[in-house]
């Protein structure tokens, strides 16, 4: 994906699930997390694999409803980067990857953030 340059951030998680009457979720304050990033001007950097989850449960009348799951992070393998460089312009496919991988230290312990070794 092209983004200018600049910082940039996943930052915490909101949950809404309207469909057959509908449900939210908000995230106190003290759960939030922030996994920044910064993009320079002409740079392709990897942070790694992002994935967002949601899990099941029951409301309280028994029926089975959706709820917020986990910021999944992981590494990607080579051929992931090389698979990603294709969908680039060809002006672009040439440049060096720099590694700028979201660090699980930054979610501080956040139980919303998990890291995944796929390798």
């Amino acid at each position: 994906m092209a983004l200018p340059a600049g910082p940039y951030a996943f930052y915490t998680l909101t949950f809404t699930n309207f469909a057959g009457g509908g449900t939210g979720y908000s995230i106190k304050k003290e759960n939030q997390f922030n996994l920044p990033f910064t993009l320079a001007k002409g740079e392709i950097i990897n942070i790694g694999k992002v994935k967002i989850t949601t899990e099941s449960g029951k409301n309280i009348f028994g029926l089975g409803v959706a709820l917020p799951g986990h910021l999944s992070i992981s590494p990607v393998t080579d051929q992931d980067i090389k698979s990603a460089i294709q969908k680039c312009p060809e002006s672009v496919r040439n440049k060096t990857v720099r590694n700028a991988f979201l660090k699980i230290e930054d979610a501080k312990g956040n139980s919303f953030v998990k890291a995944e070794n796929t390798k």
